[in-house]
């Protein structure tokens, strides 16, 4: 993923004035680290300098498992220091987040300080205090106090217990691949309630409380003053919008000028239909102790926006003087055309002092749209693409970084395909891989392209790199040209000779994982290649939607016209492709007949819901319904739907509790259009029967104009026909060993043996008889 540039003031973050006696935002750099690994020592210096409660800057380190095991810390807790290593996907030490939404380098103080004094100038309007107390012993109770001025929902709140300072002066010795480290400061001891944290929802103005009790530990690990800290995260974003500390000391700050949007508090990023406007107020603040005279306040549209949307200021002065507390409002709407595009307010100002300010109060996007370029590279550029996002209409390429695109998607409802430009150095992270993928799950197309991708996502075994059905062929081109040329009859390549100059980054040939996977398509192909399956890109159809891979920098082709045919045709390839999604539902059969059962266990078949659609199929019901009803079961009781291509298997049990035959049907209900339920008739009968195995074996039946009976029973025996509900309807009783009866019509007929010997026993069989 490309760095985050700081000289932005504000991006889609949440920000209220901080006038006199307001809450101060205090920032939390959460630092990963681990006392094996030998960078982290270095880390550990600068956070002793950034984080200064005076500055408004609090610390908390969780302890990992790598590079190597063993981690004193880590084997103390390690279901929760992973729990938050995975929460922000950390691929290796050391690493930090600032304020949960931020990756900065923690050995990079500067960026730490930068990062941390832009969301001090972002306070939200919410004050949390925490109070820990001795129960008893090592009994703690911590309480969490959060007053809001504005509604919280769906937030997480996180409480941890830390030490301050624990020295451990033998662990060099003691642990394998030790870094030297002795001391360690803001270690993570345990989060209550549990990793996951609590949730909280909070009305505007209203004041909530929360208690947690905890057990302080009696090892060398907890031989420190020990502390809480507890923060307010937002889930989706992973925004921590503010924390608190159970240190006494008052924070501090290093800001003296804060902005505001209101009525939304934040800065608005909204897809919009033609002629929708957007209407807020950019409130200026002097947070410091003394006048600050403002100047050069600018307010325009970005030279992206479409020329003819409209934007409106009132209020504006090009120079103001605040005193302390006071603030300045400016009214500002930018109303969009029928013109498709992304349209943007800039803002900025400066201190007399010289601190300049620059932020986006509002960016819209046209709800139309359906394509998307997504900038993730260093320079924050569209390079190659350039036509692309000149193109006329809805299929205009919307350009944006990777953070607006991917927090914003569910704003992009008509979106059909994007671009991912990675140029040289961007690099595609598994958050990213994922999130590409289950666009593509839905039917989204997309091109990927870059230097360095093909190098990053093999080593860091990227998903989205096994879905291409690439592997990398083992070695690299650098500090020299080569040449990739086009398949014949390439619907996208045919017809290309591509000369490559090099780049900052080397490029890495490709290999197919599997030549016989027809959905992967070659398209260019390394010319010095021996075997001729040497590669530089692929175009991939799936089922649900195509990607084109390249796997350079697309500015490594020399030839513009050459390389501009190649972006052209695939983006054509991309654009004539359109998920239709159909889902489908089938069954194995319409009818199960359980034939004649002689016992409540009854027996059990199975019934296939087969789904031959490109989609999943929801099932909204499953039931059995009829006059036997209960006579019938089914398993899995809680199937919701079906994969695409997929099956379910439903197993239907027959278990009747009195004798006779049953009917019922199985119903299968779809909640989506198009899909007809599925009825399934099913029917059994039940005969209770007391048969002796050994006995009945020697019992014969033989229907010819009589029925007649031979049996074992030389002292005689009842013979009887009942109808399949138990009613009797012939009956004889012989004192011998065979035995005629008179054959009915035609039916199926319970034929009743009990021998005199023993009245006790009861032989059922079945009799279908024809005339």
């Amino acid at each position: 993923m490309s760095s985050y540039k700081f000289f932005i003031l504000l991006l889609l973050c949440p920000v209220l004035l901080l006038a006199q006696g307001s809450p101060k935002r205090l920032v939390l750099i959460e630092e990963f680290t681990s006392a094996t690994c030998k960078p982290c020592v270095d880390a550990d210096k600068v956070l002793k300098v950034v984080a200064k409660l005076d500055s408004g800057i609090i610390a908390l380190k969780y302890h990992l498992n790598i590079p190597s095991p063993g981690d004193p810390f880590y084997k103390a807790n390690p279901t929760q220091n992973d729990a938050r290593g995975s929460l922000y996907a950390i691929p290796a030490l050391p690493a930090s987040r600032v304020n949960g939404y931020r990756s900065v380098d923690p050995r990079d103080s500067l960026g730490m300080w930068n990062a941390a004094r832009l969301d001090q100038q972002m306070p939200y309007p919410i004050s949390m205090t925490i109070k820990q107390e001795v129960v008893s012993g090592n009994e703690m109770k911590v309480t969490v106090d959060v007053k809001s001025d504005i509604e919280l929902k769906d937030y997480i709140l996180h409480t941890a217990v830390y030490t301050e300072l624990v020295k451990l002066p033998n662990i060099v010795t003691t642990l394998t691949g030790s870094n030297g480290q002795t001391e360690f400061a803001s270690s993570m001891m345990t989060m209550l309630p549990n990793e996951q944290g609590s949730a909280w929802n909070q009305l505007p103005n209203e004041q909530k409380t929360i208690s947690f009790t905890y057990s302080k530990g009696n090892g060398e690990l907890w031989n420190s003053d020990v502390n809480v800290i507890a923060f307010l995260q937002n889930p989706r974003t992973l925004e921590i919008i503010q924390a608190a500390t159970s240190v006494s000391n008052k924070p501090g700050t290093m800001i003296s000028t804060t902005l505001s949007f209101p009525p939304s508090i934040a800065p608005v990023f909204e897809a919009l239909p033609p002629q929708v406007a957007i209407s807020l107020k950019a409130v200026i603040g002097n947070a410091s102790g003394s006048a600050i005279t403002y100047k050069d306040v600018a307010i325009n549209k970005s030279e992206r926006t479409p020329s003819d949307w409209k934007l409106t200021i009132t209020g504006n002065q090009s120079t103001f003087t605040l005193n302390p507390g006071e603030k300045k409002e400016i009214g500002i709407e930018l109303q969009r055309s029928a013109e498709p595009g992304i349209g943007e307010v800039l803002l900025s100002f400066s201190e007399t002092s010289g601190k300049q300010y620059n932020a986006i109060p509002i960016t819209i996007v046209s709800k139309e749209s359906e394509a998307f370029l997504v900038m993730d590279n260093a320079s924050g550029n569209v390079g190659p693409f350039v036509d692309a996002v000149a193109s006329p209409g809805v299929k205009k390429y919307i350009a944006m970084n990777t953070t607006e695109f991917m927090q914003n998607i569910e704003k992009f409802t008509a979106l059909k395909r994007f671009i991912w430009h990675c140029a040289d150095s961007g690099r595609i992270v598994k958050a990213e891989s994922d999130f590409m993928l289950s666009l593509a799950d839905k039917g989204v197309s997309f091109l990927v392209a870059g230097q360095f991708i093909t190098n990053n996502m093999f080593f860091d075994k990227t998903p989205l790199f096994d879905t291409l059905g690439l592997t990398y062929a083992g070695y690299t081109i650098r500090n020299a040209q080569y040449a990739l040329n086009g398949v014949q009859g390439d619907t996208i390549s045919n017809g290309l000779s591509l000369a490559c100059a090099p780049r900052s980054y080397a490029f890495y040939p490709l290999k197919l994982k599997d030549k016989s996977n027809l959905s992967v398509t070659p398209i260019l192909k390394l010319s010095t290649s021996v075997t001729g399956d040497t590669i530089g890109g692929v175009r991939v159809q799936r089922i649900k939607n195509r990607i084109v891979y390249l796997g350079l920098h697309p500015f490594a082709i020399t030839d513009s016209a050459q390389r501009r045919i190649l972006i052209d045709r695939s983006l054509a390839w991309l654009e004539n492709f359109t998920f239709v999604p159909k889902p489908a539902l089938t069954s194995s059969t319409m009818m199960i007949d359980f034939g004649t059962v002689a016992s409540t266990s009854g027996n059990t078949k199975v019934c296939t819901l087969s789904n031959p659609g490109n989609v999943e199929t929801l099932i909204s019901s499953i039931a059995i319904s009829g006059p036997d009803a209960s006579s019938f079961t089914f398993q899995p009781s809680n199937v919701t739907k079906v994969p695409a291509g997929g099956s379910v298997n439903i197993t239907i049990g027959f278990s009747p509790s009195d004798a006779g035959m049953k009917n019922a049907e199985l119903r299968i209900i779809s909640s989506q259009q198009g899909i007809d339920p599925i009825t399934v008739q099913l029917k059994g009968t039940y005969v209770p029967s007391s048969i002796d195995e050994a006995v009945a074996s020697k019992i014969y039946v033989r229907i010819d104009d009589r029925i007649i009976i031979t049996t074992p029973f030389e002292s005689g025996f009842k013979a009887s026909i009942l109808d399949i509900t138990g009613r009797m309807l012939l009956s004889g009783t012989i004192s011998c060993s065979e035995y005629s009866i008179e054959k009915p019509a035609s039916g199926m007929y319970v034929l009743e043996i009990i021998p005199i010997s023993n009245m006790n026993d009861v032989y059922h069989y079945i009799l279908p008889i024809r005339q």
